[in-house]
């Protein structure tokens, strides 16, 4: 889309109205934040749809915000302070969403406060529909007391020992197994001092896990925010996600930059610093997946800087943080070099380092979680629905047909890669699209992955689908996946994807001239 509303070939001036409406919606959207927050998110019918119109309205503030900022001078620094405060306010603001939401005002400061003490759980299990963030904590806790975090599923008997107050002998026992018999008898041990010794808070953290019997799945540079947060504040719901929210500022810091070395209007960050899904899922539900927003954006800065060994590194850092951007080496290598790839690998061997034990596998996890997990997906949905029909294993041929459709996209949009810098997040932001879209499991939060470089790239597409995805979130009334909600949210996307080629079609049929909207999907 055009950066800003012309005359006479000059952009419009930020006038004082268009910053005062900028800050009208940014109160706006905070008082829908702070209602946000206060949701009880349960499941049932009454909560979901109040967690829709909450979400809808935030997304119509959004949209106006953006359409504010369009109309805005280049380089307006109090339009780029009230959008950063904007971002910086909402997040704080949700950071308390999961404590119970029949509390408010000095109840609820004193909840924060023993939470970051780490003396009781004083959050729900959901924060927002979400509660992968107690497998973060225990995942801290278990590297802090000397296990390898990929060794053990949370439920294994063998860790019964860390969620006592004092778990020291268990740490002891649990570093020095090395065989099945040692193992045993840790387990027997754990079981006489549970019997003797008083539980900690860290039992009501592992029994909110969950899929408690699979190993983790989250990678080394996770892993390390995990344990910072641990020796932080151990624990503390309320430490762990600032620290997330510090990595998605700091990628805002990184779009601003790359914005500006290409010479576009720093005010579009809006389009990621303001997004609803975003804040919701990092700041409100404390999703790891900011560690890898902030690796992409550096990623993106530092090639467009020219600065090949900093993109090497944080291209690494990124796949450390989530194995997804794998699939971003091509594009990356081919604008730094090849030579840079030992380099990658170099940070990558560092990453998983302390890791490496013989006798455990990083990627258990991961594997089954690849194997067996579907949920909200599109294009594997359909194809296993149409392979059902002609094969007794209908999800292994779906797997396979979308693992080819990625790969299909991927190597298609590698021969139209016209290897510039400038171009980069153009067709990583669609690679990775491809990646989520044609994924078993599409995640609402998994459109973190696509934003940071979309905001670059201006594809609009993924933002307006950051809105639909919410749809998902239906799961949450009766635990069951239903199919016209998957149709419905596919078919606004598919309608999304085809508006550009339909609106070209019919100004050529009809002759009206088209005006440079860059709605770009590939």
């Amino acid at each position: 889309m055009d950066d800003f509303i012309v005359t006479d070939g000059k952009p419009l001036r930020a006038s004082w109205p268009r910053l005062c409406a900028l800050v009208v919606l940014l109160l706006l959207s905070e008082v829908v934040y702070l209602a946000l927050q206060q949701l009880n998110a349960v499941n049932g019918l009454r909560p979901v749809v109040t967690f829709w119109i909450e979400m809808g309205a935030l997304f119509a503030l959004y949209a106006a915000a953006y359409f504010v900022v369009l109309r805005l001078g280049e380089r307006e620094k109090p339009a780029l302070f009230i959008i950063v405060l904007g971002a910086v306010m909402f997040r704080l603001t949700l950071l308390p969403a999961g404590v119970p939401h029949e509390i408010s005002g000095v109840a609820r400061l004193r909840a924060l406060k023993t939470d970051v003490q780490g003396t009781e759980v004083v959050y729900e299990r959901f924060q927002l529909f979400d509660d992968d963030i107690w497998r973060y904590l225990w995942d801290g806790h278990v590297w802090a007391n000397g296990v390898n975090p990929y060794r053990y599923a949370p439920a294994d008997t063998a860790l019964d020992g860390l969620t006592l107050v004092q778990p020291e002998q268990s740490r002891i026992a649990l570093r020095q197994q090395t065989d099945a018999a040692a193992k045993t008898r840790a387990e027997s041990s754990g079981t006489a001092a549970l019997e003797a010794s008083e539980e900690s808070f860290w039992s009501d953290i592992r029994d909110n896990i969950n899929h408690a019997d699979v190993p983790t799945i989250y990678t080394p540079l996770a892993q390390f925010i995990f344990r910072f947060s641990h020796a932080i504040a151990p624990g503390s719901v309320t430490v762990l996600k600032g620290l997330l929210v510090l990595c998605e500022l700091l990628a805002v810091l990184f779009l601003v930059l790359t914005l500006r070395q290409l010479g576009q209007s720093v005010l579009v960050v809006i389009l990621y610093a303001w997004n609803p899904l975003m804040v919701k899922v990092f700041a409100g539900s404390g999703h790891a997946d900011a560690i890898l927003v902030a690796a992409l954006a550096a990623t993106a800065f530092f090639i467009v800087r020219g600065a090949r060994r900093a993109a090497a590194i944080s291209i690494a850092l990124a796949i450390l943080a989530k194995l997804s951007p794998a699939i971003l080496l091509p594009f990356v290598l081919r604008r730094i070099g090849w030579r840079n790839l030992l380099l990658v690998g170099a940070v990558l061997l560092c990453g998983y380092y302390p890791f490496l034990d013989p006798s455990v596998n990083p990627f258990t996890g991961m594997q089954t979680f690849a194997r067996e997990w579907q949920f909200n997906a599109g294009f594997f949905a359909l194809a296993q629905w149409l392979a059902g029909g002609v094969t007794a294993h209908p999800a292994f041929v779906a797997r396979a047909l979308s693992g080819l459709a990625t790969l299909g996209v991927i190597s298609w949009l590698l021969w139209r890669d016209d290897l510039m810098a400038e171009s980069f997040a153009r067709f990583g932001a669609a690679a990775m699209g491809a990646l989520v879209l044609f994924s078993p499991t599409v995640m609402p939060w998994y459109l973190s992955w696509v934003l940071p470089l979309a905001v670059i790239a201006r594809q609009h597409v993924w933002f307006l689908f950051s809105a639909i995805v919410c749809i998902a979130f239906h799961i949450m009334i009766d635990e069951t996946e239903h199919a016209p909600a998957l149709w419905l949210e596919y078919g606004l996307l598919l309608a999304l994807l085809s508006w550009p080629l339909v609106r070209q079609r019919w100004g050529e049929c009809s002759g009206v001239p088209q005006n440079n909207l860059n709605w770009e999907t590939s």
